[in-house]
């Protein structure tokens, strides 16, 4: 998410407490992996998938009543 959101190869470098040259060569590992020839194209593609990702997040599941079960099978009352 990092090329997607700008960061150069040093900024990554930095952050990961790598040489930028390292951060080179995984990068070209990446784009081969995916399939796309530059960063640019990369980064479309992550934010492609992360946008598809988050948007099918799973919500809440629903509270229950008063009295829920223990997980020993005693009954519990909640605050909700």
């Amino acid at each position: 998410m990092w090329i997607a959101r700008g960061k150069s190869n040093r900024d990554i470098a930095e952050i990961l407490s790598l040489s930028p040259r390292t951060v080179n060569k995984h990068l070209e590992q990446i784009y081969a992996k995916l399939g796309v020839e530059n960063r640019a194209s990369a980064a479309a593609l992550a934010v492609r998938m992360l946008g598809s990702v988050t948007r099918t997040r799973r919500r809440k599941p629903p509270r229950f009543g008063i009295a829920t079960r223990h997980r020993f099978g005693t009954a519990k009352v909640s605050a909700g």
